[in-house]
């Protein structure tokens, strides 16, 4: 699977947008990259970020460049 626009230019997508598109459950993305299926789902509603060592497995397993992937944003700041 690329990931191209209609232009034909590239663009990033999200976790969750890559695994819909890819038409895979959170399951089976989570056993192709060898994460538990909650560890998967926390990167994709942004509560953790992948390591680099799983961002790379990421990227392979949806035949993406990195670059072309939006990764998690966690805030990591206090609510006080």
């Amino acid at each position: 699977m690329r990931v191209v626009n209609l232009s034909g230019e590239k663009k990033c997508m999200t976790l969750a947008e890559m695994r819909e598109l890819a038409r895979r459950t959170m399951k089976e993305v989570a056993d192709g990259i060898g994460v538990t299926e909650r560890t998967w789902w926390s990167w994709e509603n942004s509560k953790t970020n992948p390591s680099v060592k799983n961002q790379r497995a990421i990227a392979e397993y949806f035949h993406v460049e990195y670059e072309n992937i939006q990764w998690p944003t966690v805030n990591t700041k206090s609510k006080d």
